[in-house]
């Protein structure tokens, strides 16, 4: 039995196509799976749990297609899946209507809106471009490492003392 998505030839998968197809969750485990069994090809094992956070670390991005009035996130906006996802269990009735999506790593960091933190990639004009038209603000506090330079006495203490 043949379901949507699935393989029909043996070799790699693109991961959109499991994202467009099975959805999120099941591209984690394809990604998962897939850097697994790389480390065990080379003749090191390493357990399943830390490709799994990896993965979730790296595909936490959804876009956003409608938010509700209140919400932090507007339509168009690159969001951590977990935070909309949190949002929406905290407001069933008005959920924010987002996408999952998969991003380059070279992307990744230019889809937070820290503009310190871009400072260390090489899109970082566009980041100071559009962090300054934008008013985005930087964690200086936070763990990047880019503002750690920048405010070094306080990095890595939290708001409110250290994590």
């Amino acid at each position: 039995m043949v379901k949507s998505g699935d393989p029909l030839a043996l070799g790699p998968v693109h991961p959109n196509d499991i994202l467009k197809h099975k959805g999120i969750y099941e591209t984690h485990n394809y990604l998962a799976d897939q850097l697994q069994e790389t480390y065990k090809e080379q003749g090191v094992p390493v357990h399943r749990k830390f490709f799994e956070n990896i993965v979730r670390t790296v595909a936490n991005t959804t876009k956003v297609k409608s938010a509700p009035i209140g919400a932090d996130f507007h339509p168009g906006d690159l969001a951590p899946l977990t935070q909309v996802q949190a949002y929406n269990t905290a407001n069933p009735t008005d959920p924010i209507i987002h996408a999952p999506t998969l991003i380059g790593l070279t992307r990744l960091p230019m889809s937070k809106k820290n503009w310190m933190a871009q400072l260390g990639y090489r899109y970082a004009k566009q980041a100071v471009k559009s962090g300054a038209s934008e008013g985005w603000s930087s964690d200086v506090q936070g763990f990047h490492p880019i503002p750690a330079y920048a405010h070094g006495s306080t990095f890595g203490k939290g708001e409110k003392g250290k994590y």
